[in-house]
């Protein structure tokens, strides 16, 4: 009997820093958590939408539209 694959929890990245995503993303990997990253408002979004996260880590001052924004969503 095969064991059943383990489920990592979501984690949801949102940083306009590429370089800061890449470091964060690894660190949290490690920390056995599936992480996604988007670099906008409307990335996050469109992936929290399709995949609720069940955690998110979100950069607050980014060009355009706000952090905040993702709050309520």
């Amino acid at each position: 009997m095969e064991q059943e694959a383990r489920q990592l929890p979501s984690m949801l990245l949102v940083d306009d820093d590429a370089d800061f995503c890449s470091v964060m993303s690894r660190a949290l990997a490690r920390r056995d958590f599936d992480v996604r990253v988007a670099h906008n408002v409307a990335q996050a979004l469109e992936l929290a939408r399709n995949d609720p996260p069940e955690y998110a880590v979100i950069d607050l001052n980014m060009p355009g539209a706000s952090g905040l924004a993702l709050i309520p969503e």
